[in-house]
């Protein structure tokens, strides 16, 4: 009886086994972007600075590469894929640098109740045609909004160059970003 059961529940044992054999797409590349490294500090106005996540479209707010092909059309690069949603890289991107440059205390907003909010809206976060990468970043700081775009050229369509123009791209949003926070009035 026992041997019976065994001949029939053999194949069922061996199933996940098999399934693994089978799997032909190759494993998700996974990309990171790195913050501005560190530098003597500026002196802030706001020793106390809470990050928010950037608000992002749907199409936007994933670890899948968007490809704008067109006006009215995204896409996504297959087999390739960021560390993280796109808004909690910038944040983790946004909080890293200002840490790295700014004389201030700076924190997510899910760890802070006091400081000034630093929140903002990823409008775009895409290769467009002829490999170039597009960011724009809408921050608003102590009473105060500012609109941070980029546009940076890919060396090629390999997704090496495209993630270097996209590292590209970050940090000269992020170092523009450090300027004018460090320059903001004290938040109300």
């Amino acid at each position: 009886m026992f041997s019976r059961r065994l001949l029939i529940a053999w194949p069922i044992l061996l199933l996940p086994a098999s399934c693994a054999l089978l799997q032909t797409t190759p494993p998700d590349r996974i990309f990171a972007l790195t913050p501005l490294p560190p530098a003597p500090l500026l002196p802030s106005n706001n020793p106390k600075i809470t990050v928010s996540e950037p608000d992002a479209l749907r199409v936007l707010d994933t670890q899948r590469i968007a490809n704008r092909s067109g006006d009215l059309e995204f896409q996504y690069y297959s087999g390739a894929i960021w560390e993280d949603r796109a808004p909690a890289i910038l944040q983790h991107l946004l909080i890293a640098t200002l840490r790295n440059r700014l004389q201030a205390t700076v924190t997510s907003d899910e760890l802070a109740t006091l400081g000034a909010p630093l929140t903002s809206d990823l409008e775009d976060f895409q290769i467009e045609p002829g490999n170039q990468i597009h960011i724009t970043l809408e921050v608003n700081f102590a009473g105060l909004s500012k609109t941070f775009e980029t546009r940076q050229t890919a060396a090629s369509g390999r997704m090496t160059d495209l993630v270097a123009a996209f590292n590209q791209g970050c940090q000269q949003i992020l170092s523009e970003l450090v300027t004018w926070v460090a320059a903001a009035p004290a938040a109300p």
